[in-house]
C-alpha cells in the first residue's frame, strides 16, 4: 500500500534518517518507536509526502489524497470551526477544495469517525473550547473519515488519558481488522505491545536507521532496547506479550 526504499531525509548538513527501506501492508497496526530526536516524526512525514526526502523513493499504489492519511504531532486546528466541520474536513479528498461532503456517504463517514474516536458528544462545540486531548481525537476523526487505505500517525496517543489511550487504540486496531494500515508513533513501549508489529529507529553518526522490525516480543528485547535506549530494561514474556519496563535506577548522592 505504501512503501520507502533507501530513504534518506537530511535537515541541512545533517543527515536524520538514512537508508530507510519500509513497506506497510493492508490490515497492519505498527508502531514506530525510537528514543526523542531519532527521526520517528521525520519518518512519518516523509511517508506523508510532507516533508521531501534528501535520496529514496517513497511509493503509494494510488493517488497519495485518497489513500494517505495523516495526523501531525499537535497539529493545530482551526479554533473557530466545530468538531462537525473540521472532521467534515476529512472528505475534502473526495470532493475538492470546492466541493460539499454533503452526500449520504459523507454523513455516514463523518458519523462513523465520531462515534468511533469518542467526539460525537462534541460534533458541535468548536475547536477552541477543546482540551488538547480531546482536539487529539477530532484530529484522528478528521483522518477517519477520509476513508483513507493508510493512516499515518505521529503521536495519535499523546495528550490522551488511559482510557482514552485505549480506547484509540481499540479504534486503530479495528481500523486494521477492516484492511487499513496503521502506521503511529508511540512512546510508552507498553503501548507497543498490543500492535501486529514494531520498527524500531536507532540514531547513528551517519543518520538513524531500523534496527529491528517484526513482532513486537521479537523486537522487544531487554538487550536490543537497552542498546538503542542507553538504560536498562527489565522484558517478560506473559501469554505470548511482551511486558516491558525500564529500570528506574538512581545513583543517591549525599
Amino acid at each position: 500500500m505504501i512503501s520507502c526504499r533507501g530513504l534518506e531525509v537530511r535537515y541541512g548538513a545533517r543527515r536524520v534518517l538514512a537508508g530507510i527501506d519500509l513497506e506497510l501492508a493492508p490490515g497492519e497496526l505498527v508502531a514506530l518507536i525510537g528514543p526523542n530526536a531519532v527521526g520517528k516524526s521525520t519518518l512519518v512525514r516523509a511517508l506523508a509526502g510532507v516533508l521531501r526526502p534528501s535520496a529514496g523513493e517513497v511509493l503509494v499504489r494510488a493517488p497519495r489524497a485518497r489513500t494517505v492519511a495523516y495526523v501531525g504531532q499537535s497539529e493545530p486546528l482551526p479554533a473557530e470551526f466545530t468538531v462537525h466541520d473540521v472532521v467534515g474536513l476529512g472528505r475534502l479528498p473526495h470532493h475538492g477544495v470546492l466541493g460539499a461532503a454533503h452526500g449520504e456517504r459523507d454523513r455516514a463517514a463523518i458519523a462513523r469517525a465520531l462515534e468511533a474516536t469518542g467526539t460525537s458528544a462534541l460534533a458541535f462545540r468548536r475547536i477552541g473550547e477543546l482540551s488538547g486531548g480531546e482536539q487529539q481525537r477530532v484530529a484522528l476523526a478528521r483522518a477517519l473519515a477520509q476513508e483513507a487505505h493508510v493512516l499515518l500517525l505521529d503521536e495519535a496517543l499523546a495528550h490522551l488519558d488511559v482510557r482514552h489511550r485505549r480506547d484509540v487504540l481499540g479504534t486503530l486496531r479495528r481500523e486494521s481488522a477492516r484492511g487499513t494500515a496503521a502506521l503511529c508513533v508511540v512512546h510508552e513501549l507498553a503501548l507497543a505491545t498490543y500492535v501486529d508489529r514494531c520498527v524500531l529507529l536507532h540514531a547513528g553518526a551517519g543518520g538513524a536507521r531500523i534496527a529491528a522490525d517484526g513482532a513486537p516480543r521479537d523486537v522487544l528485547r531487554a538487550d536490543r532496547l537497552e542498546d538503542v535506549y542507553g538504560v536498562p530494561f527489565d522484558v517478560e514474556l506473559r501469554d505470548g506479550r511482551a511486558r516491558v519496563a525500564a529500570r528506574m535506577e538512581w545513583e543517591e548522592t549525599r
